[in-house]
């Protein structure tokens, strides 16, 4: 029996959408990603995909979005106390 239909899969969600109205994100594999949004680094060679959603046109690392966008100012200290942490 296949285990996806004794445990139901949920889409990973973006995290730029709102709860009330979710975007699910899809897995994309072209062409290489170009920013994470959460973490603003760069393709990773050895990952074979990454997230997208369609809806903001974000694209995300896998296990990067899980977490919240970290936003840099030239007036944020440096370093973060903490790499997924908001800055205002």
């Amino acid at each position: 029996m296949e285990l996806s239909k004794i445990i139901p899969v949920s889409k990973p969600v973006c995290r730029s959408s709102y709860p009330d109205n979710p975007h699910s994100l899809c897995r994309r594999f072209d062409p290489p990603l170009l920013v994470c949004f959460s973490c603003k680094g760069q393709h990773l060679e050895n990952r074979r995909y990454y997230y997208y959603c369609a809806t903001c046109d974000l694209e995300f690392h896998r296990g990067c979005h899980l977490f919240p966008p970290r936003n840099q100012t030239p007036f944020s200290p440096s370093p973060p106390s903490h790499p997924h942490l908001l800055r205002s």
